[in-house]
């Protein structure tokens, strides 16, 4: 059994780290995403006040986030139109 669903629009607000938005038929292979944070204060949602406010990040890394992705995704994609 078939089922249609209609959109009127797509609204984005944010899109993270490997993220995505997408519409019809598609294939998507071999997706990577590598990073690093670091916080001093944690991370604030919603509303917040902070006064006088000191954050320390000690970081004693001599070289951050090294990637070596040398990995081959073969994919069969193509786009019809």
């Amino acid at each position: 059994m078939t089922y249609s669903i209609l959109f009127d629009s797509v609204n984005v607000n944010t899109q993270d780290t490997n993220a995505t938005i997408t519409v019809g038929e598609n294939v998507q292979s071999g997706w990577n995403a590598h990073s690093k944070n670091n916080f001093g204060n944690g991370m604030l949602f919603g509303w917040n006040y902070t006064i006088h406010s000191r954050n320390y990040v000690m970081d004693p890394d001599t070289t951050d986030t090294i990637i070596s992705d040398n990995e081959f995704d073969a994919t069969n994609q193509g786009q019809v139109g």
